[in-house]
């Protein structure tokens, strides 16, 4: 699934086969100064991705707090680390581990909500 994921004809078909999304209550906020929701759109169901929109700095900043200070873990959930402790996490548990996950850890990050 992940991998089908990541070709736009698996992607269009899961829109089609997908429930419509509910329309937003406020649509005219955003925490994106500066923001073209037309624009955005377009690049999303054109290309699946849209590159121009930056966190702004007090979000960045406590995302980045809580990477910090929370274990993640590996691809198996048994190996759990700091990010800080990575080299020292790969010796402990004597395999290279090239990716940390937070899962529904990221559920106690203020800006995970």
């Amino acid at each position: 699934m992940f991998l089908l994921a990541r070709t736009m004809p698996a992607r269009r078909a899961h829109w089609r086969g997908a429930a419509l999304p509910r329309p937003l209550e406020d649509t005219a906020s955003t925490m994106f100064a500066g923001a073209e929701r037309s624009v955005i759109v377009d690049a999303l169901q054109a290309d699946g991705l849209f590159s121009g929109l930056a966190l702004p700095l007090p979000v960045h900043e406590e995302i980045l707090r809580f990477a910090r200070a929370t274990r993640c873990s590996g691809i198996r959930s048994r190996i759990e680390f700091l990010p800080s402790d990575h080299t020292e996490a790969e010796r402990r548990f004597d395999r290279s581990v090239l990716s940390g996950h937070y899962f529904e850890r990221i559920l106690q990050c203020d800006r995970g909500h």
